[in-house]
């Protein structure tokens, strides 16, 4: 429960964080870009506050200041805790890059202020946008690891939550305790009803069922057990009473294998995202120095007279064009997903597989999965949807003769039985079989009700 607490703090935060960059980019958005193809909206917005100084860059300012220190934040102490240990990561890029596009934007607008002849364009929108797009990513990739930890959650869901414990009273004579399903001991004896699910891994000491094992096996007919046989948790019960010896209890049971195995894959690594790791420790690097060369680069162009004049004339001159250059550079390459893309197409692959009861032993069995050009199953049990449907029927009288037969749907009537003796009959059977917890008579009585007979109630409804 604290943990859902913590979960739910977190999205309340992150929801507010959405919000802001959303309401603010967007405006931001327009301003910079979408307006300019509106000359009444642009004469209005470029109504001067002084000197050269416009309400359209006041305006972009105003809203790109809490994108980019009350949305971008993370970004800032990601960064801030990478070069506290001696590296940089994405968050190093993406902090630099935005706050490059958003501090020259301020230097301009404070220049326009400033000096009657200066006027150039702002990025305000160019930070506001990334910052925006870049954490809406994060969140989505939150969403995706959220998921597949309830598709874990829901694999471990699937044994009981308690145990029916038999233990000798002070007579000697047999006595049933509910405990909790942590307290079960290897050895104890465990007592399962009709309905109820095996609480752990064990064997059949006593009576006789019929086990609905479909989240291991994927066979939609149950399995018949007796004395000796083997059950798995989590597996259905379906009808009769048998007592049970725990073998395999906590993380020794299959379930708990099948949960390890899931949680395994998704921290593994494919051979792309070991790539895509290697490159990202040096991206980084490489962005800063090409950055650093293109500012030097046309900083040399400049002062060695190889630019036209037109380029860099006005406040600034030949630095402040070399300096946009430079931040072109870090502005395009912040967004990178690299680093992001692969990790999370391993964790939604393999969540979404664990959702489905298929196990994926890793990202590198993903990576090679589009190669796959056949497939071979052991069983034809495991490639059904887990529930019998009645497609053809025979009715025969005690003579052996044909009375009614149904192929698909195509229905050959037989004189011998009218529409209302074949009703009544469909009619007993489904009533016979509503209370059935086998598949073949739920099969049954869900083709009686298809039919449109009516069902009755029956007593004394006894599974054998």
């Amino acid at each position: 429960e604290s943990e859902e607490a913590g979960r739910g703090v977190q999205n309340a935060r992150s929801g507010g964080r959405r919000a802001v960059g959303l309401v603010c980019a967007i405006p931001v958005f327009w301003l910079g870009m979408g307006m300019r193809v509106i000359p009444p909206g642009h004469r209005q917005r470029q109504t001067r506050v002084d000197n050269v100084l416009t309400v359209d860059a006041v305006l972009q300012w105003a809203l790109a200041t809490p994108v980019q220190f009350y949305v971008g934040a993370s970004f800032y102490v990601g960064a801030w805790n990478a070069l506290r240990h001696g590296h940089a990561n994405m968050d190093v890029l993406v902090a630099l890059g935005t706050s490059v596009a958003y501090f020259y934007s301020v230097f301009t607008v404070c220049l326009a202020f400033a000096d009657q002849q200066y006027a150039s364009e702002t990025f305000f929108e160019t930070s506001a946008l990334l910052i925006s797009f870049i954490y809406l990513g994060r969140y989505l990739e939150q969403v995706a690891r959220s998921r597949t930890s309830q598709a874990i959650t829901a694999l471990m869901t699937l044994q009981p939550d308690t145990a029916t414990l038999v233990k000798a009273g002070p007579d000697g004579s047999p006595h049933d305790e509910q405990i909790s399903l942590a307290l079960v001991g290897k050895g104890d004896i465990l007592r399962v009803l009709p309905g109820s699910k095996i609480p752990t891994d064990g064997e059949v000491v006593s009576g006789e069922t019929s086990v609905d094992e479909a989240i291991i096996t994927g066979e939609a007919m149950a399995v018949f057990k007796r004395p000796g046989d083997i059950v798995i948790g989590g597996t259905i019960n379906q009808q009769g009473m048998v007592l049970m010896r725990a073998t395999r209890i906590g993380s020794e049971t299959a379930l708990a294998q099948i949960v390890k195995l899931v949680e395994n894959a998704q921290t593994s690594k494919a051979p792309v995202q070991r790539l895509a790791d290697q490159i990202s420790a040096v991206f980084v690097v490489a962005v800063l120095a090409v950055s650093l060369l293109t500012f030097v680069v046309w900083l040399g162009l400049g002062y060695g007279g190889a630019l036209p004049g037109s380029w860099t004339d006005g406040a600034g001159g030949v630095f402040l064009f070399g300096f946009l250059k430079a931040t072109a550079v870090l502005v395009i390459a912040c967004p990178c997903a690299l680093g992001l893309a692969t990790p999370t197409v391993v964790m939604v692959g393999t969540g979404l597989g664990a959702k489905n009861f298929i196990l994926i032993k890793g990202g590198e069995a993903l990576q090679v999965a589009h190669g796959i050009s056949g497939v071979v199953f052991d069983k034809t049990g495991t490639l059904t949807h887990g529930k019998p449907v009645l497609t053809d029927f025979a009715v025969y009288d005690t003579r052996g003769e044909l009375l009614l037969e149904c192929n698909g749907d195509n229905i050959e009537q037989v004189r011998l039985l009218d529409h209302a003796e074949a009703a009544w009959l469909w009619s007993m059977l489904g009533s016979a079989e509503a209370a059935s917890e086998h598949p073949l008579g739920r099969a049954l009585c869900s083709y009686a009700k298809a039919s449109g007979v009516t069902l009755h109630e029956v007593s004394d409804f006894q599974a054998t």
